[in-house]
């Protein structure tokens, strides 16, 4: 009798912990999705549209074409040119910190827009390429990585937010964006640093392998100094895509500054540089 009531309460049990959840998958309407930035570098700075599609659409996403698309700072105003489907271009110009900039996207009779004030840049001192200590997992010992520090003083004042990304030019090479995607950069505003400026330098990009810059690599920082919007926008990607938990709720969209219900954010960066040299 004693083993048939366990056998029961075992039964009920595992019986209570199973449920079926189904999630909502239904498609939407596409939405007009926007990715573009100006910054205070000399360039002819891209805007790129596509379409929204279905969680089940494996491609990559449609690219808009043949829409009319513009920029303002207010004053002067540039046409942007479609050089390849999908992604239209500024003629080369260089974005003025203090200003606002606005996108226009006119699209299948829809007119979208998008503004972001350009913030004041911060300028950077020096950059220091340092041999720390690295966790190898594949020989599970302590290896010798190279470090990039950044001296910089944070402005005192809460508020300012920053991406910081990184560039290399090995002597037999051209210069390489070692930080192309979203998940590379580094984002962060000062809310645990404000006005400070550490002796030894603020610690960006760690465990790079020794042999990926050889002596003579040039290095290259950029600082990028963002919208408070656009950091919350970059902010809100990272709880998105850093998910890992069963529990999580489940994924949505990412409000950004586009008009029209339209996906996306256009940002306008003041950007820094500071260069060294692998010894």
């Amino acid at each position: 009798m004693k083993n048939l009531i366990y056998l029961f309460v075992l039964t009920f049990l595992m019986s209570s912990c199973t449920e079926n959840i189904d999630f909502d998958l239904n498609s939407e309407k596409s939405r007009l999705v926007v990715e573009g930035e100006i910054t205070t570098g000399k360039a002819k700075h891209v805007v790129k549209l596509t379409q929204s599609t279905s969680y089940y659409y494996s491609e990559e996403a449609p690219l808009v074409t043949n829409a009319a698309v513009s920029l303002s700072d207010g004053t002067n105003s540039w046409t942007l040119t479609e050089e390849k489907p999908g992604y239209y271009y500024t003629p080369e110009i260089i974005g003025q910190p203090n200003l606002t900039y606005t996108l226009s996207v006119n699209d299948n009779g829809t007119t979208y827009s998008a503004s972001d004030f350009m913030v004041a840049p911060v300028i950077a001192d020096s950059l220091a390429v340092v041999v720390t200590e690295s966790f190898d997992q594949e020989k599970n010992i302590l290896v010798d990585a190279y470090s990039l520090f950044l001296f910089v003083e944070e402005p005192v004042g809460l508020g300012d937010n920053y991406i910081w990304k990184y560039w290399l030019k090995t002597p037999d090479s051209a210069w390489k964006n070692m930080t192309p995607n979203f998940e590379d950069w580094v984002v962060a505003n000062d809310e645990y640093v404000d006005g400070n400026a550490p002796e030894g330098g603020w610690e960006l990009f760690a465990d790079i392998p020794l042999e990926e810059m050889p002596t003579g690599t040039q290095v290259r920082l950029e600082m990028y100094k963002i919208s408070t919007p656009y950091y919350d926008f970059l902010n809100a990607i990272a709880l998105q895509t850093q998910r890992s938990g069963f529990f999580d709720g489940p994924p949505a969209n990412i409000p950004g500054n586009i008009s029209e219900g339209a996906l996306g954010f256009f940002s306008s960066s003041a950007v820094d540089s500071v260069s060294t040299v692998v010894k």
